[in-house]
Protein backbone atom coordinates (compact mmCIF):
# COMPACT_ATOMS: atom_id res chain seq x y z
CA UNK A 1 0.00 0.00 0.00
CA UNK A 2 0.99 3.80 -0.43
CA UNK A 3 -0.24 5.49 2.38
CA UNK A 4 -2.18 3.05 4.16
CA UNK A 5 -3.32 -0.37 5.03
CA UNK A 6 -4.98 -1.92 7.85
CA UNK A 7 -1.95 -2.75 10.17
CA UNK A 8 -2.40 -6.08 12.46
CA UNK A 9 -0.60 -5.34 15.77
CA UNK A 10 -0.10 -8.36 18.82
CA UNK A 11 0.28 -7.95 22.10
CA UNK A 12 0.83 -11.27 24.40
CA UNK A 13 -0.84 -12.23 27.71
CA UNK A 14 -1.25 -9.59 30.05
CA UNK A 15 -0.42 -12.26 32.92
CA UNK A 16 2.77 -13.69 30.62
CA UNK A 17 3.84 -10.56 30.53
CA UNK A 18 3.41 -9.51 33.99
CA UNK A 19 6.38 -12.63 34.92
CA UNK A 20 9.64 -10.28 32.81
CA UNK A 21 8.22 -7.02 34.32
CA UNK A 22 10.65 -5.30 36.42
CA UNK A 23 9.33 -3.51 39.80
CA UNK A 24 9.65 -0.53 38.22
CA UNK A 25 7.47 -1.45 35.87
CA UNK A 26 4.91 -0.78 38.08
CA UNK A 27 5.12 2.93 38.45
CA UNK A 28 5.02 2.66 34.40
CA UNK A 29 2.16 0.83 34.20
CA UNK A 30 0.48 3.73 35.79
CA UNK A 31 0.68 6.02 33.36
CA UNK A 32 -2.06 4.82 30.24
CA UNK A 33 -0.45 7.39 27.90
CA UNK A 34 1.75 5.46 25.43
CA UNK A 35 3.46 1.94 26.42
CA UNK A 36 5.82 -1.03 24.32
CA UNK A 37 3.68 -3.89 23.90
CA UNK A 38 4.31 -6.99 22.41
CA UNK A 39 2.27 -7.61 19.13
CA UNK A 40 -1.76 -8.69 19.41
CA UNK A 41 -4.11 -9.75 16.18
CA UNK A 42 -6.75 -7.07 16.44
CA UNK A 43 -7.06 -4.70 13.33
CA UNK A 44 -5.58 -1.21 13.89
CA UNK A 45 -8.81 0.81 12.68
CA UNK A 46 -7.22 4.10 13.63
CA UNK A 47 -4.68 4.98 10.58
CA UNK A 48 -7.30 4.07 8.42
CA UNK A 49 -9.82 6.57 10.70
CA UNK A 50 -7.46 9.23 10.75
CA UNK A 51 -6.91 8.94 7.19
CA UNK A 52 -10.52 9.44 6.40
CA UNK A 53 -10.12 12.77 8.25
CA UNK A 54 -7.18 13.59 6.20
CA UNK A 55 -8.81 12.86 2.78
CA UNK A 56 -12.01 15.45 3.75
CA UNK A 57 -9.29 17.46 4.83
CA UNK A 58 -7.71 17.38 1.21
CA UNK A 59 -11.02 18.43 -0.32
CA UNK A 60 -11.74 21.12 1.80
CA UNK A 61 -8.51 22.73 0.75
CA UNK A 62 -10.17 22.95 -2.63
CA UNK A 63 -13.41 23.70 -2.65
CA UNK A 64 -13.51 27.22 -1.28
CA UNK A 65 -13.61 29.83 -4.01
CA UNK A 66 -15.91 32.42 -1.81
CA UNK A 67 -14.35 35.96 -0.57
CA UNK A 68 -15.55 34.75 2.55
CA UNK A 69 -13.86 31.67 2.44
CA UNK A 70 -10.64 33.51 1.35
CA UNK A 71 -10.85 36.38 4.12
CA UNK A 72 -11.24 33.88 7.05
CA UNK A 73 -8.63 31.98 5.66
CA UNK A 74 -10.46 29.00 5.92
CA UNK A 75 -8.43 26.38 3.66
CA UNK A 76 -6.15 25.99 6.17
CA UNK A 77 -8.25 23.96 8.21
CA UNK A 78 -7.85 21.32 5.91
CA UNK A 79 -4.40 21.34 5.23
CA UNK A 80 -2.84 19.22 7.60
CA UNK A 81 -4.95 16.27 5.62
CA UNK A 82 -1.82 16.22 2.93
CA UNK A 83 0.25 16.25 5.76
CA UNK A 84 -0.98 13.28 7.35
CA UNK A 85 -1.32 11.52 4.58
CA UNK A 86 2.45 12.25 3.92
CA UNK A 87 3.48 11.07 7.54
CA UNK A 88 1.55 7.95 6.53
CA UNK A 89 3.24 7.35 3.27
CA UNK A 90 6.65 7.67 5.36
CA UNK A 91 5.08 4.96 8.01
CA UNK A 92 4.26 2.45 5.25
CA UNK A 93 6.74 2.64 3.11
CA UNK A 94 9.71 0.97 5.42
CA UNK A 95 6.93 -1.29 7.18
CA UNK A 96 5.81 -2.66 3.11
CA UNK A 97 9.77 -3.02 2.83
CA UNK A 98 10.34 -4.77 5.45
CA UNK A 99 7.50 -6.99 4.64
CA UNK A 100 8.72 -7.78 1.09
CA UNK A 101 12.38 -8.80 3.01
CA UNK A 102 10.71 -11.13 5.14
CA UNK A 103 9.49 -13.13 2.01
CA UNK A 104 12.66 -13.36 1.12
CA UNK A 105 12.24 -10.91 -1.87
CA UNK A 106 15.33 -8.02 -2.02
CA UNK A 107 15.45 -4.55 -2.20
CA UNK A 108 15.25 -4.20 -5.78
CA UNK A 109 12.33 -6.18 -6.34
CA UNK A 110 11.01 -3.72 -3.49
CA UNK A 111 11.89 -0.63 -5.47
CA UNK A 112 10.78 -2.08 -9.05
CA UNK A 113 7.19 -3.14 -7.37
CA UNK A 114 6.99 0.44 -5.56
CA UNK A 115 7.87 2.37 -9.15
CA UNK A 116 5.11 0.11 -10.65
CA UNK A 117 2.54 0.74 -7.91
CA UNK A 118 3.11 4.98 -7.97
CA UNK A 119 4.18 5.19 -11.30
CA UNK A 120 1.24 3.23 -13.04
CA UNK A 121 -1.56 5.09 -11.27
CA UNK A 122 0.13 8.13 -11.92
CA UNK A 123 0.18 8.07 -15.83
CA UNK A 124 -3.50 6.82 -15.89
CA UNK A 125 -4.98 9.93 -13.78
CA UNK A 126 -2.74 12.14 -15.57
CA UNK A 127 -4.97 10.88 -18.68
CA UNK A 128 -8.15 10.97 -16.74
CA UNK A 129 -7.19 14.61 -15.96
CA UNK A 130 -6.73 15.33 -19.73
CA UNK A 131 -9.88 13.55 -20.58
CA UNK A 132 -11.64 15.39 -18.07
CA UNK A 133 -9.98 18.80 -19.62
CA UNK A 134 -11.19 17.44 -22.61
CA UNK A 135 -14.92 16.91 -21.83
CA UNK A 136 -15.08 20.35 -19.81
CA UNK A 137 -14.16 22.27 -23.23
CA UNK A 138 -16.33 20.46 -25.37
CA UNK A 139 -19.72 20.41 -23.00
CA UNK A 140 -19.50 23.58 -21.14
CA UNK A 141 -16.67 25.54 -23.09
CA UNK A 142 -14.01 25.78 -20.13
CA UNK A 143 -10.61 25.85 -21.34
CA UNK A 144 -7.74 24.99 -18.90
CA UNK A 145 -4.23 24.68 -19.65
CA UNK A 146 -0.85 22.71 -17.81
CA UNK A 147 2.76 22.87 -18.92
CA UNK A 148 3.70 20.66 -21.69
CA UNK A 149 7.24 19.99 -20.97
CA UNK A 150 9.25 17.58 -19.42
CA UNK A 151 7.56 18.40 -15.95
CA UNK A 152 4.87 17.09 -16.35
CA UNK A 153 6.75 14.26 -15.27
CA UNK A 154 6.84 15.44 -12.19
CA UNK A 155 3.24 17.84 -11.87
CA UNK A 156 1.22 15.96 -14.29
CA UNK A 157 -1.85 17.09 -15.48
CA UNK A 158 -3.32 18.32 -12.70
CA UNK A 159 -2.33 20.52 -9.47
CA UNK A 160 -2.06 17.98 -7.15
CA UNK A 161 -0.92 14.63 -8.87
CA UNK A 162 2.29 15.59 -8.17
CA UNK A 163 2.00 13.75 -4.94
CA UNK A 164 2.61 10.61 -6.80
CA UNK A 165 6.33 10.99 -8.22
CA UNK A 166 7.01 12.87 -4.72
CA UNK A 167 6.99 9.67 -3.32
CA UNK A 168 8.81 8.32 -5.46
CA UNK A 169 11.87 10.36 -5.19
CA UNK A 170 11.57 10.32 -1.23
CA UNK A 171 11.60 6.47 -1.47
CA UNK A 172 14.53 6.13 -3.35
CA UNK A 173 16.28 9.33 -1.31
CA UNK A 174 15.61 6.91 1.34
CA UNK A 175 16.05 3.78 0.49
CA UNK A 176 19.37 3.00 1.45
CA UNK A 177 18.40 4.18 5.15
CA UNK A 178 15.61 1.74 5.41
CA UNK A 179 17.68 -0.97 3.72
CA UNK A 180 20.94 -0.26 6.86
CA UNK A 181 18.47 -0.36 9.58
CA UNK A 182 16.31 -3.65 8.33
CA UNK A 183 19.58 -5.32 7.40
CA UNK A 184 20.91 -4.55 10.96
CA UNK A 185 17.62 -4.09 13.60
CA UNK A 186 20.40 -3.11 16.00
CA UNK A 187 20.43 0.25 14.27
CA UNK A 188 16.80 1.13 13.70
CA UNK A 189 16.31 2.57 17.03
CA UNK A 190 18.98 5.02 16.60
CA UNK A 191 18.14 5.78 12.88
CA UNK A 192 14.74 6.81 13.63
CA UNK A 193 16.11 9.41 16.06
CA UNK A 194 18.03 10.34 12.94
CA UNK A 195 15.90 10.66 10.51
CA UNK A 196 13.40 12.40 12.90
CA UNK A 197 15.97 15.23 13.97
CA UNK A 198 16.83 15.88 10.02
CA UNK A 199 13.15 16.59 9.58
CA UNK A 200 13.30 19.28 12.30
CA UNK A 201 16.31 20.50 11.17
CA UNK A 202 14.42 21.02 7.70
CA UNK A 203 11.25 22.30 9.54
CA UNK A 204 13.52 25.05 11.26
CA UNK A 205 15.39 26.14 8.10
CA UNK A 206 14.39 29.36 6.73
CA UNK A 207 11.54 29.63 4.40
CA UNK A 208 12.49 29.13 0.76
CA UNK A 209 11.77 31.10 -2.19
CA UNK A 210 11.14 28.55 -4.79
CA UNK A 211 12.06 29.89 -8.51
CA UNK A 212 8.89 30.49 -10.26
CA UNK A 213 9.17 28.50 -13.39
CA UNK A 214 7.67 25.24 -13.02
CA UNK A 215 10.45 23.89 -14.93
CA UNK A 216 12.89 24.48 -13.33
CA UNK A 217 14.71 21.57 -11.79
CA UNK A 218 15.32 23.73 -8.44
CA UNK A 219 11.78 24.22 -8.00
CA UNK A 220 10.84 20.70 -8.06
CA UNK A 221 14.01 19.92 -5.40
CA UNK A 222 12.48 22.91 -2.83
CA UNK A 223 9.01 21.02 -2.98
CA UNK A 224 10.49 18.03 -2.37
CA UNK A 225 12.72 19.87 0.39
CA UNK A 226 9.76 21.53 2.02
CA UNK A 227 7.61 18.18 2.04
CA UNK A 228 9.81 15.36 3.29
CA UNK A 229 10.45 16.38 6.80
CA UNK A 230 6.17 15.05 7.16
CA UNK A 231 7.75 12.02 4.96
CA UNK A 232 10.81 11.29 7.47
CA UNK A 233 8.34 11.88 10.51
CA UNK A 234 6.29 9.25 9.09
CA UNK A 235 9.49 6.81 8.70
CA UNK A 236 10.81 7.02 11.96
CA UNK A 237 8.04 5.96 13.42
CA UNK A 238 7.85 3.26 10.94
CA UNK A 239 11.36 2.08 12.07
CA UNK A 240 10.61 2.29 15.46
CA UNK A 241 7.52 -0.31 14.53
CA UNK A 242 9.54 -2.17 12.14
CA UNK A 243 12.02 -2.79 15.56
CA UNK A 244 9.04 -4.32 17.70
CA UNK A 245 8.20 -1.05 19.39
CA UNK A 246 4.47 -1.21 19.24
CA UNK A 247 2.69 2.12 20.94
CA UNK A 248 -0.66 1.46 22.44
CA UNK A 249 -2.22 4.91 23.59
CA UNK A 250 -4.98 5.42 25.88
CA UNK A 251 -8.20 6.75 24.97
CA UNK A 252 -7.48 9.66 27.21
CA UNK A 253 -4.16 9.94 25.15
CA UNK A 254 -5.56 10.02 21.61
CA UNK A 255 -8.40 12.36 22.80
CA UNK A 256 -5.33 14.65 23.86
CA UNK A 257 -3.60 14.39 20.83
CA UNK A 258 -6.78 15.45 18.44
CA UNK A 259 -7.21 18.21 21.06
CA UNK A 260 -3.47 19.31 20.22
CA UNK A 261 -4.01 18.44 16.81
CA UNK A 262 -6.99 20.91 16.42
CA UNK A 263 -5.03 23.96 18.06
CA UNK A 264 -2.35 23.47 15.87
CA UNK A 265 -5.53 23.66 12.83
CA UNK A 266 -7.20 26.51 14.09
CA UNK A 267 -3.20 28.27 14.84
CA UNK A 268 -2.70 27.96 11.20
CA UNK A 269 -5.89 30.31 10.49
CA UNK A 270 -5.94 32.46 13.53
CA UNK A 271 -1.92 33.07 13.55
CA UNK A 272 1.41 34.27 12.16
CA UNK A 273 2.89 30.83 13.02
CA UNK A 274 4.00 29.37 9.69
CA UNK A 275 1.65 26.44 8.29
CA UNK A 276 4.34 23.86 7.32
CA UNK A 277 5.22 23.43 11.16
CA UNK A 278 1.65 23.60 12.60
CA UNK A 279 0.52 21.23 10.03
CA UNK A 280 3.30 18.48 10.79
CA UNK A 281 2.37 18.94 14.43
CA UNK A 282 -1.14 18.00 13.51
CA UNK A 283 -0.17 15.35 11.16
CA UNK A 284 2.03 13.53 14.11
CA UNK A 285 -0.43 13.98 16.80
CA UNK A 286 -2.95 12.07 14.00
CA UNK A 287 -0.90 9.38 13.50
CA UNK A 288 -0.43 8.76 17.35
CA UNK A 289 -4.07 8.81 18.12
CA UNK A 290 -4.66 6.54 15.43
CA UNK A 291 -2.86 3.94 17.66
CA UNK A 292 -5.43 4.54 20.34
CA UNK A 293 -8.09 1.84 20.80
CA UNK A 294 -11.19 2.70 18.31
CA UNK A 295 -13.48 -0.05 18.63
CA UNK A 296 -17.55 0.06 17.83
CA UNK A 297 -19.66 0.06 14.70
CA UNK A 298 -18.78 3.79 13.87
CA UNK A 299 -15.34 3.44 14.56
CA UNK A 300 -15.03 0.56 11.76
CA UNK A 301 -17.55 2.38 9.19
CA UNK A 302 -15.72 5.58 9.51
CA UNK A 303 -12.20 3.20 9.20
CA UNK A 304 -14.19 1.62 5.91
CA UNK A 305 -14.35 5.18 4.79
CA UNK A 306 -10.94 5.78 5.55
CA UNK A 307 -9.88 3.07 3.48
CA UNK A 308 -10.88 4.92 0.47
CA UNK A 309 -8.93 7.70 1.73
CA UNK A 310 -6.22 8.19 -1.25
CA UNK A 311 -8.86 6.90 -3.72
CA UNK A 312 -10.37 10.38 -2.95
CA UNK A 313 -7.00 12.42 -2.93
CA UNK A 314 -6.48 11.28 -6.65
CA UNK A 315 -10.06 11.56 -7.87
CA UNK A 316 -11.44 14.68 -5.97
CA UNK A 317 -10.52 17.37 -8.42
CA UNK A 318 -12.58 15.90 -11.01
CA UNK A 319 -15.40 16.52 -9.01
CA UNK A 320 -14.05 19.77 -7.72
CA UNK A 321 -13.91 21.32 -11.40
CA UNK A 322 -17.27 19.53 -11.76
CA UNK A 323 -18.42 21.83 -9.18
CA UNK A 324 -16.92 25.12 -10.01
CA UNK A 325 -18.11 24.39 -13.58
CA UNK A 326 -22.19 24.16 -12.29
CA UNK A 327 -21.83 26.72 -9.76
CA UNK A 328 -20.53 29.21 -12.43
CA UNK A 329 -23.55 27.93 -15.46
CA UNK A 330 -26.47 27.86 -12.66
CA UNK A 331 -24.91 31.81 -12.43
CA UNK A 332 -24.69 31.44 -8.87
CA UNK A 333 -22.35 34.15 -6.78
CA UNK A 334 -19.85 32.33 -4.69
CA UNK A 335 -20.72 32.03 -0.56
CA UNK A 336 -19.75 29.62 1.94
CA UNK A 337 -23.16 28.57 0.93
CA UNK A 338 -21.73 27.04 -2.20
CA UNK A 339 -18.41 26.40 -0.74
CA UNK A 340 -20.49 23.86 1.78
CA UNK A 341 -22.46 22.36 -0.50
CA UNK A 342 -19.32 21.90 -2.98
CA UNK A 343 -17.68 20.30 -0.07
CA UNK A 344 -20.76 17.82 0.29
CA UNK A 345 -20.73 17.16 -3.41
CA UNK A 346 -17.32 16.76 -3.80
CA UNK A 347 -17.26 14.05 -0.86
CA UNK A 348 -19.65 12.06 -1.64
CA UNK A 349 -18.94 11.42 -5.80
CA UNK A 350 -15.16 11.50 -4.87
CA UNK A 351 -16.28 8.70 -2.06
CA UNK A 352 -18.44 6.91 -4.26
CA UNK A 353 -15.81 6.34 -7.00
CA UNK A 354 -13.04 5.57 -4.88
CA UNK A 355 -15.34 2.56 -3.69
CA UNK A 356 -16.59 1.68 -7.19
CA UNK A 357 -12.50 1.76 -7.69
CA UNK A 358 -11.59 -0.44 -4.73
CA UNK A 359 -14.93 -2.90 -5.85
CA UNK A 360 -13.60 -3.80 -9.52
CA UNK A 361 -10.41 -6.44 -9.29
CA UNK A 362 -9.08 -5.12 -12.46
CA UNK A 363 -9.09 -1.22 -11.65
CA UNK A 364 -8.13 -2.13 -7.61
CA UNK A 365 -4.49 -0.98 -8.61
CA UNK A 366 -5.58 2.88 -9.97
CA UNK A 367 -5.59 3.50 -6.29
CA UNK A 368 -1.60 2.34 -4.93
Amino acid sequence: MLAGGVVAINESDRSASMQSVSPGAAVESAVPAMALVQPKAERLLGLDLMRGLAAIGVIWVHVGRSPEWAELNLSALGAPGTSYLNILAGFFTIVGLQKYLSKGSGGGRFLAHRVWRIGAPFVVWCLVYLAARGVNYLVFGKVTGFSLDWSMLFYGTIYHTWFLPYLLIATFLTFPIMMLGLRRPVLLGPLAATVMMIAGAIIMLPPIELPPDPADPLRIAGIVLVRIPGYLLGLGFGMMWAAGYRPRVSLQTAVVCLAVAGVAIWMTVATEVPRPLVNRVAGVCGLIAAFGPWRGAVARWLASMGALGFGVYLSHVLFVELSVTLIRRAGLEYSLATDLGSLVFVAVLSFGLSWAIRNVRSLRWLIP
